[in-house]
């Protein structure tokens, strides 16, 4: 080992060269700084300025899983949805982060079930109102021909039955994932937290 050389390796200044745990500077107050000051690079954007950078911010919630203005349409009714999800909470009462994420994921799937239903309810009516116009003068063979026109026309039908499949089969996952998860807390005595 060398000795300390004290030309090479001057004695630390305590005044220049603060500790490592000890802060140089007094914390900033931001609300003092004037922000002409700043430099652009460090200035906050403020957020979007237009309707449509609004919009495609307000989407942005996507990348992180918040589900309410996700799984709503713009012709849908959030209170009808709260509604909706207040009553699976109440039922279910979650008692931590992974049941609230489950109860979401089971809500949104009943949700969106609901509206396949109602496009479902829609295509047929518009369809048979193709058939005959006259409000409530439909009949079973209006009906029959409403079917063979979604069927071989578009492939509507057939698509919306196979996404009504896969959100019934989510809800049902989900649905047993939280009935288990229940049943393990009451199993090992957990309570709500």
């Amino acid at each position: 080992m060398q000795p300390i050389n004290q030309e090479t390796n001057p004695p630390i200044n305590q005044e220049t060269n603060p500790p490592i745990n000890q802060e140089p500077n007094p914390p900033i107050n931001q609300e003092s700084i004037d922000p002409s000051t700043v430099p652009p690079t460090n200035r906050r954007g403020g957020g979007p300025k237009t309707p449509e950078g609004k919009r495609r911010s307000s989407l942005n919630a996507i990348k992180h899983g918040f589900f309410s203005n996700l799984v709503l349409l713009s012709n849908e009714s959030k209170p009808d949805y709260e509604i909706h999800k207040a009553s699976y909470e109440q039922r279910f009462e979650p008692a931590d982060h992974v049941e609230r994420d489950v109860l979401e994921q089971l809500v949104a799937a009943s949700w969106r079930l609901r509206r396949a239903w109602g496009m479902e309810t829609t295509a047929f009516e518009t369809a048979m109102q193709d058939e005959n116009p006259i409000p409530g003068e439909a009949t079973d063979q209006d009906l029959c021909q409403a079917m063979k026109q979604l069927l071989t026309k578009t492939a509507f039908l057939a698509n919306l039955s196979h996404h009504e499949s896969r959100l019934a089969r989510q809800y049902h996952r989900n649905l047993k994932t939280l009935t288990e998860l229940r049943a393990h807390r009451k199993k090992t005595g957990e309570t709500n937290s």
